[in-house]
């Protein structure tokens, strides 16, 4: 018997890979370079927008100093690389983008709700005791009955409103929601007292309080704190052109852990609502 050696013999196909008429293995669309190549140039632009958003979630995360989300998105990114470039995860292809999701919103959530809820990680529990103190005796500020009051101007720096005040000497006063009257050097004031030149501010006209709604509603609720301490009140204005100083009607005995309302004499403490 005679064997012809002219055939030639056929390799056998990869276990998976798709058949050609012939027989031959057919290589994916997504590997693929003959012809145009559109099927491989897709996928390298997908991969590669999935690689700079994992890049920037992990440069984030290491800002933050969050390492276990850093090392998740790192170990993450570096199985989908594989995942995609690889020949032998078909499945994974079309199993691991459901996954990602299923992990994120579901398990993520799932625990992360269960850690908030057996924690004091929530919103009532971020401020201190003197934050919510504070936060107390400024919602109870009435007007300091014959008070002085102090010639004010309404100054901006970019989107931050303030007041400028002059003092009984002459020194001008500058100060913000956030931050505390401090006296600035270089001021210009009017025959009124009132400042007209602020280094370092712009002096708000008095034409544009009267002529904007919206900005006289903001200066008119604008509260700037006379000094760190709460106890000392805020100066506050009803026109834009003078200030007066507002105080708390409730006083803070830190010994005690109470605050008493001068007005009506209630006492306030953690344990108990109120006490008389």
């Amino acid at each position: 018997m005679s064997i012809d050696t002219d055939r030639e013999v056929s390799a056998s196909p990869e276990p998976g890979a798709p058949a050609s008429r012939g027989g031959a293995p057919r290589e994916s669309h997504a590997r693929a370079w003959k012809g145009p190549g559109w099927g491989f140039l897709v996928k390298l632009l997908l991969m590669m927008v999935v690689n700079a958003l994992g890049v920037a979630a992990i440069l984030t995360a290491y800002r933050a100093e969050s390492w276990v989300i850093l090392g998740v998105m790192v170990v993450g990114l570096l199985i989908a690389d594989w995942i995609y470039f690889s020949r032998r995860t078909v499945p994974l292809k079309y199993l691991y983008p459901g996954l990602t999701f299923l992990a994120v919103f579901q398990i993520f959530t799932l625990f992360y709700t269960g850690y908030v809820a057996f924690t004091n990680y929530g919103t009532g529990h971020l401020g201190s005791q003197q934050q919510a103190v504070d936060a107390a005796m400024i919602q109870n500020e009435q007007r300091v009955e014959d008070s002085p009051s102090y010639p004010l101007a309404v100054v901006r720096d970019g989107d931050v409103l303030g007041f400028a005040i002059t003092d009984e000497d002459g020194f001008v006063s500058v100060g913000t929601p956030e931050e505390p009257f401090e006296v600035v050097d270089g001021a210009v004031v009017a025959e009124n007292g009132a400042a007209v030149e602020v280094p370092g501010w712009e002096v708000v006209p008095r034409a544009d309080l009267f002529s904007d709604a919206d900005l006289q509603a903001q200066v008119t609720s604008l509260r700037v704190p006379v000094s760190d301490d709460a106890d000392d009140g805020s100066i506050r204005t009803r026109e834009g052109s003078t200030g007066t100083i507002y105080i708390s009607t409730l006083e803070w005995d830190p010994a005690a852990q109470t605050l008493t309302d001068t007005a009506t004499g209630v006492v306030y403490s953690p344990t108990t609502a109120a006490a008389s």
